[in-house]
């Protein structure tokens, strides 16, 4: 039975949710290193089933035992705040970036930082938070065939008003803008 399962042969977010959030807190006082586990099918840590679940209780518990454990990515190179901005989750995405603002731009392997995330996914309050966070709204994505430059947030999300909300927020960006890539040298006359 599940329940019987000692808890200390559990990753940590097996323990906590089947035996409660003070047991999870008991691990970490007795091993923070444990926060950095990945144990699960998703190769995630704890505190990024957290993001994705919008559980900033178990959240908060695991940046005071585990800090580091918000520079954690998983194979895709989403880290606990790019899961919560996806997710919609702007309550663990505050809690990530008070104890780490210097992810807030943060690319996964796509290039995609949560802004990009959020917006995608149609996360109006979640790319609130993240602009009120000061996340860059004028960063692109990786490049790709069909978009060389990238894509902006404001090109990624269906959403008018959160499309508004951004288009808003790059025009009024006073932070630092990425060089354009530079487009590839025309081709001799001739050549294929």
């Amino acid at each position: 039975m599940r329940n019987k399962k000692n808890f200390m042969d559990m990753g940590l977010w097996e323990s906590i949710k089947t035996h409660g959030l003070h047991v999870g807190e008991a691990l970490l006082i007795a091993d923070p290193a444990m926060a950095m586990n990945h144990d699960n099918r998703n190769d995630w840590t704890a505190l990024q089933m957290a993001a994705w679940w919008g559980c900033d209780d178990i959240a908060k518990i695991i940046l005071k035992h585990c800090p580091a454990s918000v520079l954690e990515k998983d194979p895709h190179g989403h880290t606990a705040l790019h899961i919560a901005a996806w997710r919609g989750h702007g309550d663990v995405a505050r809690s990530i970036l008070k104890a780490a603002p210097d992810i807030i731009d943060w690319a996964n392997n796509d290039g995609e930082t949560a802004l990009h995330e959020a917006s995608m996914h149609d996360k109006e309050k979640t790319v609130a938070v993240l602009l009120s966070k000061n996340a860059n709204p004028c960063l692109g994505t990786a490049p790709t065939k069909d978009f060389p430059l990238g894509r902006l947030a404001s090109e990624l999300c269906g959403n008018e008003e959160i499309r508004a909300l951004l288009i808003e927020a790059e025009r009024n960006w006073n932070g630092p803008r990425p060089a354009a890539i530079p487009a590839p040298a025309p081709k001799p006359p001739g050549a294929p």
